[in-house]
């Protein structure tokens, strides 16, 4: 009876995870134009005071040729949560590029960062780049992931994104992480053996730390040097995995595709595809 009703809770628990992501509060339409910098919009959002203007606020990006987007420093979940999705329609999804901060001359390390307890982002829809292309030199700032977590009992959940152009990993784990949940989306072009080498180029890097829960499911990992998950030396468990139907293609793996460490008991690696 026991097993049933572990059996039971544990398929449940996976279902609820798969279902779309949940953004709600007020939505606030982020308009595309030069000078424009997301960062810069969620920063001053506030009130006179200096508290957030709305903590379930819903930043929303323009679709089509023009939903062209920039940070220049990163965006930081730092006590609140920041959810950024593309406006609803047809057409193609916003792109959000890094890029130089022209009055500092720094580079953004990555484009969301979970700073403080109490932050967790939510993204949807998004295109995210390292570096803009169509800049001359630009590429020699390619950075060495887009998304970092510095604070612990965080939730991270993508779905239907692409991220693309990293040196490093596309999203890096600093600190006990609850749930990171990523559906949908296209992990490409991972690894830059001029500003790094042969171990990065990866995915997602837990690094020696806990993780609740890593859900991965539906998403396509392609042209990457190094592995798709590191939780490599591990100090911590990955207490539950799911990684079912995902397709991975032209990938070095050069220490492995998969570096679990540290396991707990529930542990799903089904119907994938590697090439």
């Amino acid at each position: 009876m026991l097993k049933a009703k572990v059996w039971y809770f544990s398929l449940v628990f996976s279902v609820l995870l798969l279902f779309p992501v949940c953004l709600f509060g007020e939505e606030m339409i982020i308009e595309p134009g030069a000078g424009v910098y997301i960062n810069e919009v969620i920063a001053g959002d506030t009130t006179a005071g200096g508290e957030r203007a709305d903590p379930n606020r819903v930043y929303v990006l323009r679709r089509g040729e023009t939903g062209v987007y920039f940070v220049n420093f990163r965006c930081e979940a730092n006590g609140f949560d920041i959810r950024v999705k593309a406006e609803d329609g047809a057409g193609r999804r916003p792109v959000i590029y890094s890029t130089t901060n022209t009055e500092t001359g720094n580079y953004p390390g990555e484009q969301f960062r979970i700073e403080g307890a109490g932050g967790s982002v939510y993204l949807n829809d998004l295109i995210m780049v390292g570096y803009l292309e169509s800049l001359e030199g630009e590429i020699d700032n390619i950075p060495s992931g887009l998304l970092r977590t510095q604070a612990p009992g965080f939730d991270l959940v993508i779905d239907n994104c692409i991220l693309s152009n990293t040196r490093g990993q596309m999203i890096r784990t600093q600190a006990a992480c609850r749930v990171v949940k990523i559906t949908n989306s296209i992990f490409a072009n991972m690894g830059d053996l001029g500003r790094s080498n042969f171990g990065a180029g990866k995915g997602i890097d837990l690094r020696d730390g806990s993780c609740d829960t890593l859900l991965m499911v539906n998403n396509t990992f392609v042209n990457f040097q190094d592995r798709i998950i590191r939780h490599r030396s591990s100090t911590a468990a990955l207490n539950h995995l799911i990684f079912d139907h995902n397709t991975i293609v032209n990938g070095m793996s050069y220490h492995g595709t998969l570096a679990l460490g540290w396991v707990g008991d529930d542990i799903q690696i089904t119907n994938n595809l590697f090439i």
